[in-house]
């Protein structure tokens, strides 16, 4: 837990401000993964332009500062258990997210996090936040299997 909450914030200092912090993973996960904007809400938007879009912008930032509150409140099972399972809930109704894109999230998140960290990003570094993802997943798919999605299709796990 420490090691992924002193990893994050030496990441987080490198970057001017959250919304950057965002956009970095963001650019990764769609130029890795572009079929996936079909995801969002901003899907019409070019590549080319996408992250000047000043929703994209936002979305960007609301990402960053979840993951910030969520690395923050690792040491509080109860609240964090909460909050990321109706963030799964949502993300799974309003955006019909399945588990294959909590993976590419993941992998976006991390290749960003050990370029930026360089020497930091150690096996130590890397296997924490392997298992911080693998916890933040495990309670956001809960979250979204607790909703009735009969109506909608089966959730894949």
């Amino acid at each position: 837990m420490k090691v992924v909450q002193r990893s994050w914030e030496s990441f987080k200092s490198t970057q001017a401000e959250s919304t950057t912090v965002g956009l970095a993973v963001f650019k990764r996960f769609l130029r890795r993964y572009p079929a996936f904007l079909q995801l969002f809400p901003f899907r019409d938007q070019p590549l080319e332009t996408l992250f000047l879009n000043a929703k994209v912008r936002l979305h960007c930032k609301l990402f960053a500062d979840t993951i910030s509150r969520t690395v923050g409140s690792l040491g509080d099972s109860v609240a964090v258990k909460a909050s990321l399972r109706e963030l799964g809930a949502r993300h799974c109704d309003q955006y019909k997210v399945r588990s294959g894109h909590y993976a590419a999230m993941g992998s976006a998140l991390l290749e960003v996090l050990e370029h930026n960290l360089g020497e930091s990003w150690d096996e130590e570094t890397k296997t924490a936040w392997e298992e911080t993802w693998a916890y933040i997943t495990k309670q956001m798919q809960k979250g979204a299997g607790s909703r009735d999605v009969s109506q909608r299709g089966v959730l894949q796990s």
